[in-house]
């Protein structure tokens, strides 16, 4: 062990690893910055493995996830990116991510939910209320983490979004949707564990989600940019994430180049109350 020690001292450290002057605008680059997923990789660090370790068409596997850093930077960099993770909102997550969806197109969804929304709100509230309210299942910790009024709003909000027949828009406005839960709620504004704060601060969810939808549609067009033409109209082809048990690849025997992966820090976070 001591002879183990001593060969470790001798080896250089390489600080170039640290990526200490990386800003949070750029761990946030393109897609990566859509949700708030806890304890994630900066995606320079998977860029950089990725790169140094294989090369274009070959597949990287992530068996733990999470919200697809490292599938996103698989295609982004001409790769194969397959990943697993068992947290239902992480596959969303890494799917919205990695999904090429046409920038007018998703423009043109937003400005119709918008305009919706303001009418459902303004002239119809007390009608559409009614009927988001009997499709939202009864849960009585939706009423132990939101305020009445913020509730009803994020129920019209939800029914309208899931009326979207485009499944990749509905996605990406379900995941704009999600991230904004917390800061709507009276979970302790930065705890990472499950605290309320009755004193917090209100925020109008409706208002709320239209910013971060707004934030998610720019970062949207800069992922559309430096997309391959090829992967953007194959992805299929390039990516593949599943919400399973990591002991269940979806990739045969011998056939990835590299696993890029940050396990789940077990101990630390409570990704289900997270979420």
């Amino acid at each position: 062990m001591d002879l183990q020690i001593d060969m470790l001292k001798e080896i250089e450290i390489d600080k170039s690893w640290s990526f200490v002057e990386k800003t949070i605008k750029d761990t946030s680059y393109i897609t990566h910055g859509y949700y708030t997923y806890p304890a994630k990789f900066i995606p320079q660090l998977a860029q950089r493995l990725i790169v140094e370790n294989s090369n274009n068409g070959d597949i990287i596997i992530d068996p733990f996830s999470g919200s697809g850093t490292t599938v996103l930077e698989s295609i982004v960099n001409q790769r194969i990116g397959k990943g697993t993770d068992i947290n239902e909102i992480a596959t969303l997550i890494a799917k919205v991510k990695t999904t090429p969806i046409n920038p007018i197109l998703l423009s043109e969804e937003f400005t119709n939910l918008y305009f919706d929304i303001t009418n459902r709100l303004n002239g119809q509230y007390d009608y559409y209320l009614k009927e988001a309210l009997e499709r939202i299942p009864k849960n009585e910790r939706i009423d132990y983490w939101f305020k009445n009024g913020t509730k009803n709003k994020l129920a019209i909000l939800l029914t309208k979004i899931l009326e979207n027949q485009n499944k990749d828009i509905r996605d990406f406005f379900l995941v704009s949707f999600a991230q904004i839960l917390k800061t709507c709620s009276i979970w302790m504004q930065k705890s990472v564990k499950p605290t309320r704060d009755l004193k917090k601060k209100d925020y109008d969810p409706i208002k709320t989600f239209f910013e971060q939808t707004k934030k998610m549609i720019k970062k949207h067009a800069e992922f559309d940019k430096i997309l391959n033409s090829e992967i953007k109209q194959n992805i299929d082809n390039y990516r593949e994430i599943k919400c399973q048990d990591a002991r269940n690849l979806p990739c045969k025997d011998e056939k990835a180049t590299l696993i890029v992966t940050s396990p789940p820090y077990v101990t630390s976070y409570e990704y289900a109350d997270l979420h």
